[in-house]
């Protein structure tokens, strides 16, 4: 909310080719629930579809919203975003601002990230990896758990494509692919994707910006990460994100730090860089 106040007070006091008075930008931060205690509570018990739905339907209500908006999303608020884009856009995102989303998925427990130098997780993480992967997968931590629902483990992909919630956003199922979510997705003019380089919480961290691990590889967390341009949902355009990148519509920021860890005056720059034109 801090966030989303600061970029509409920073657009309103921006002076344009065309004026030289200010604007007064409204800015508006979406939650899921009624009160701060429920919406927190939301951020880990309301799955990622409900989520994405309940967004819509206040975005809707609110009429100051109608003809389309700028969206900044913070970590997983970014897979709701996201989401919109794909199922909704409508009022659209003009522009969205993706500030450390997990957009492609976590594949390792925060901070037991697997390997410097392309070493593998330590024995622990592994069996963690495992066990995680047996909780998520289940129809009870899909319906219950928003974490659950991106949760991308490439050794059990076939079982993540059965019931993930991510798969289905991100079009993966080759089988139950939704041809409208390319449509919707190009209404959003320009996409913003922000990565912190030391990300210790979504790991890899190149799913910020559409990266994943390679699955034919032996070892996929040994592996090197691939780049967007590499990865299958990008190759195969699954749901638009080749084509907007054709279209020059995708932009990539980084900044050196931990997940979230920007500061202030990276903020501002990437607000004024992008919204502001």
């Amino acid at each position: 909310q801090t966030l989303t106040r600061r970029a509409g007070e920073l657009l309103s006091s921006t002076t344009t080719t065309t004026t030289s008075t200010t604007t007064n930008i409204y800015s508006v931060c979406i939650p899921t629930a009624d009160s701060k205690e429920k919406d927190t509570t939301d951020g880990y018990t309301l799955n990622l579809q409900a989520s994405i739905d309940e967004f819509a339907r206040r975005v809707r209500l609110d009429e100051k919203l109608k003809d389309g908006f700028y969206g900044i999303g913070l970590s997983q608020g970014n897979l709701i975003l996201q989401g919109y884009t794909k199922r909704y856009n409508d009022p659209p995102v003009y522009k969205m601002l993706s500030l450390c989303g997990p957009l492609g998925g976590i594949s390792a427990l925060p901070y037991c990230i697997p390997r410097k130098n392309n070493r593998r997780p330590k024995p622990l993480c592994l069996a963690l990896l495992e066990q995680t992967s047996e909780l998520a997968y289940t129809e009870f931590m899909q319906t219950h758990s928003m974490q659950a629902n991106y949760w991308r483990d490439v050794s059990s992909y076939d079982e993540y494509l059965a019931v993930s919630q991510l798969a289905v956003l991100n079009n993966e199922n080759p089988n139950n692919r939704n041809e409208t979510f390319k449509e919707n997705f190009a209404r959003t003019q320009q996409f913003v994707y922000v990565m912190a380089n030391q990300d210790q919480l979504v790991w890899p961290h190149a799913s910020e910006q559409w990266g994943d691990l390679d699955k034919e590889a032996s070892d996929p967390y040994a592996a090197p990460v691939l780049s967007m341009k590499d990865t299958d949902w990008y190759k195969g355009d699954w749901f638009g994100l080749k084509e907007a990148d054709m279209a020059s519509k995708n932009f990539f920021e980084s900044f050196d730090g931990q997940h979230l860890r920007f500061t202030d005056e990276q903020f501002d720059t990437w607000v004024l860089k992008y919204f502001a034109s």
